[in-house]
């Protein structure tokens, strides 16, 4: 290989320094030799090649200020997933050394083959539960390309207020608690897992927009993935609003690998309770709300009703029905 203090420029390709005697894989070696040294660094932009050794396409050569540090020794002793970030970038380190030496020392442990979770990880590192979803450590994690999976550990679901009803049947989302909870006592009052002629398994309370989230692990389709038995089907209510509906469609998008279909029945029940004129219905406290899924109002018998209650920015709220009419909507006597 070519000296790479003969370069005239800070950055070059593997090309430029091999010699034709050389085999890729010696190049490999002494290219990661300098990058332990300190002498490069790889342009992680350029990408690597596609033949073994993985090295990168190019790499910039660090001038001897990069390379002058008190805390050198300490870098060089950092497990090699954070020594490659640190050794060229010296000034960096400590900033993040209080969280660097305890990090590298757990990294360099043997045999770390058990996983746990993100805060039962972060404590048995830092002896703090808080540490691993700090801005620190997202720092750390950006600057040096790796994620949870390398500590062997995952976050945990946010969880959802959930009722199950039966072994078998479709899941049911509402976006408001008190109907969840009057749902939920109809049926457990009348002993069946049948509600507007639908079979229930489970009866999830959605938290408004929770359902929308797009966290790992804390969307809704992760806490249905997490179930005993997996639902037939998704059904989702909400408030017939601007925000209900938007509710609605986004969590449609964030949850597309689920199909979440919204319940018409149990909307329609809603419509039928409303007052007869349309401009008697509460306005909506939502003024931030203005795009919404015009098509939601066509699924519906009176659509020219749900559309006007949309574009005068009203709401039927998910109160309108009661525990008395849930009771008559329970069983197989609903028509």
């Amino acid at each position: 290989m070519r000296d790479i203090a003969l370069l005239k420029k800070k950055r070059f390709s593997y090309k430029d320094i091999i010699d034709p005697q050389d085999d890729y894989n010696l190049l490999g070696q002494k290219l990661e030799e300098l990058i332990k040294g300190g002498k490069i660094r790889p342009n992680k932009s350029s990408g690597r090649v596609s033949f073994q050794p993985h090295f990168y396409n190019e790499y910039f050569v660090n001038t001897p200020e990069e390379n002058m540090t008190e805390n050198s020794h300490d870098i060089q002793q950092l497990a090699p997933i954070l020594l490659e970030y640190y050794i060229s970038h010296a000034s960096h380190f400590e900033e993040d050394r209080q969280w660097l030496l305890p990090l590298s020392e757990w990294m360099k442990c043997e045999n770390q083959t058990e996983t746990c979770s993100v805060k039962e990880r972060s404590y048995e590192i830092f002896r703090n539960e808080k540490i691993l979803e700090s801005s620190d450590l997202r720092r750390i994690m950006n600057r040096c390309g790796f994620g949870f999976d390398d500590l062997q550990c995952y976050r945990t679901f946010e969880p959802f207020f959930c009722t199950r009803i039966s072994s078998c049947g479709a899941a049911l989302v509402l976006e408001n608690k008190d109907p969840w909870y009057s749902i939920c006592r109809a049926l457990k009052t009348k002993n069946t897992n049948r509600f507007l002629n639908t079979e229930l398994m489970y009866v999830i309370y959605g938290e408004g927009r929770k359902v929308n989230s797009t966290a790992v692990n804390s969307r809704l389709k992760d806490f249905i993935g997490s179930l005993e038995q997996i639902p037939e089907s998704i059904l989702y209510c909400g408030d017939i609003d601007r925000a209900g509906v938007s509710i609605l469609t986004k969590c449609q998008e964030v949850n597309s690998d689920i199909e979440v279909l919204p319940f018409t029945k149990l909307y329609q029940a809603m419509i039928d309770k409303a007052p007869e004129n349309v401009l008697e219905n509460e306005p909506s406290e939502d003024r931030k709300t203005k795009n919404y899924e015009q098509a939601f109002s066509e699924q519906f018998s009176k659509s020219a009703y749900v559309r006007d209650v949309l574009e005068n920015n009203l709401r039927i709220p998910q109160e309108i029905l009661t525990y008395a009419d849930y009771l008559q909507m329970c069983g197989d006597a609903y028509v």
